[in-house]
């Protein structure tokens, strides 16, 4: 277990978010198989095999093999039983370290720079989560995280930001403003995605880029007739 913990905290553990399903833990069937994730824009495939080996490959670097076994409703790792490996569908997850791993290779994107002024009107709309910044990588992140957003009258939506309508204020290139959730900064990417920032109360900066989508909200006014 020390050698595949060992090869994560180097790399840099990355939190991949998703919903859990209806959680199967210890259960060999639901475990065996290839298993991905992305660290600092490296990708990471765990494997369980039916013969109780397991192995951590990672580019550039030697792979990690081992045993494994399902055991009174967790994990044994050679030997030595960690935290709680939970697979709940497609994802897996290493409870208590912060790990989670999906089923799918999952590949980083690459956001583009800024535009330096924004356009009138430009941010207006409807706009969803489709990547979250994750240890210097973006990847995948629907989160459920939403933004409505009208001149500089902005919704923040979802599981981790409630719906709280605020004003902001605008910047060269940028809305942005304290808000309950921290100090939120909104750009527009010359890939016409948007960047939303937001700089917690506990110095914490989470970034997500975001899509514009149709808004669930029947006769929304960001909607175009």
């Amino acid at each position: 277990m020390k050698k595949l913990l060992a090869i994560l905290v180097v790399l840099g553990m990355l939190l991949l978010p998703g919903a859990m399903a209806e959680e199967t833990t210890g259960d060999a069937a639901a475990l065996t198989g290839d298993w991905y994730t992305i660290i600092n824009g490296t990708c990471i495939r765990l494997n369980f095999a039916e013969d109780g080996t397991y192995t951590l490959a990672a580019a550039g670097r030697d792979p990690v093999a081992g045993t494994w076994e399902a055991q009174d409703g967790s994990i044994c790792l050679d030997g030595v039983r960690p935290p709680e490996i939970t697979a709940a569908g497609d994802l897996l997850e290493w409870t208590g370290q912060g790990v989670y791993f999906s089923r799918e290779p999952v590949e980083s994107y690459t956001p583009a720079d800024l535009l330096a002024e924004l356009p009138k009107g430009i941010l207006n709309g409807y706009w969803v989560c489709a990547y979250a910044d994750r240890n210097g990588a973006a990847v995948p992140a629907a989160d459920g995280t939403d933004l409505y957003v009208e001149g500089r009258t902005v919704i923040l939506g979802g599981p981790e930001l409630g719906d709280t309508m605020v004003r902001l204020n605008a910047e060269t290139g940028a809305l942005a403003g304290d808000t309950e959730s921290g100090y939120v900064r909104i750009g527009m990417q010359q890939d016409d995605m948007l960047r939303l920032t937001i700089t917690g109360p506990d110095g914490v900066t989470q970034i997500r880029y975001m899509i514009r989508a149709i808004s669930p909200v029947v006769n929304d006014p960001y909607i175009e007739e």
